[in-house]
């Protein structure tokens, strides 16, 4: 069993909190993985993945003779357990630290305390950064220490699938809410996609948000890791 570190938005933590997000999916950091559909890495080819330790093996469904294999970094393993990184709050000030290439003043927050709010918790006097001073500030998520991580994972699951292959359950299963925020005037690119089952739709809203400008947005349809989770304790 491994430990690391997983990074969610405010929304996402509140869904696992609830209890109503199972699983997450995050694209395969692999460039023989960024073909956007199942035949196009070879006309009219059709796979089908085995996680293995060391990297994905996935055969062509029909010709099981026809397999390759690529060590792509897996993401997790059925068991591991995955500490959460969320957006919190941390008192302390900014110092100086050195200079840029061009002569510009950098800073870097100094915490003065231990303690850490989080945003069912959040301090009333939130500083902006440029404030300098001592004072709370809101900090990202990736500069959450583990030892401040209130809540950990295990993942029961880890397989692969393209991103639009989700099904209403999982999309469900992905903390999203079945209610229909936009209308065809408002967002014609969804209804255009045929997206009309709401928790699927909205899914893919949340998907582009995060990987769109990356190039890996919902029309490109990547493969994704997908892992199922639940919260230890």
């Amino acid at each position: 069993m491994k430990e690391r570190p997983i990074l969610f938005s405010g929304a996402m933590v509140r869904a696992i909190l609830e209890g109503r997000k199972t699983q997450t999916r995050r694209v395969i950091n692999s460039n023989a993985f960024h073909f956007p559909t199942q035949g196009s890495v070879f006309p009219g080819a059709r796979w089908e993945f085995e996680v293995r330790e060391n990297g994905l093996a996935y055969t062509h469904i029909d010709n099981p003779n026809w397999w390759h294999f690529d060590s792509a970094k897996k993401f997790c393993d059925a068991g591991d357990r995955l500490w959460v990184r969320e957006t919190h709050f941390r008192y302390g000030k900014w110092v100086k630290s050195g200079l840029s290439p061009t002569g510009r003043q950098n800073w870097r927050f100094k915490a003065t305390t231990d303690e850490v709010l989080y945003f069912d918790n959040s301090p009333d006097n939130v500083r902006p950064n440029e404030y300098r001073k001592e004072g709370w500030y809101k900090r990202p998520s990736i500069f959450l220490p583990r030892w401040a991580s209130r809540i950990l994972l295990e993942a029961s699951e880890v397989r692969v699938e393209l991103v639009q292959e989700i099904t209403r359950d999982d999309a469900r299963a992905e903390g999203v809410s079945n209610r229909w925020s936009w209308s065809p005037d408002r967002n014609p690119e969804l209804f255009a996609r045929g997206l009309l089952n709401p928790y699927i739709a909205n899914f893919s809203v949340l998907w582009d948000s995060l990987y769109r400008e990356r190039g890996y947005g919902w029309v490109v349809n990547p493969w994704v890791w997908v892992v199922e989770f639940e919260q230890c304790g």
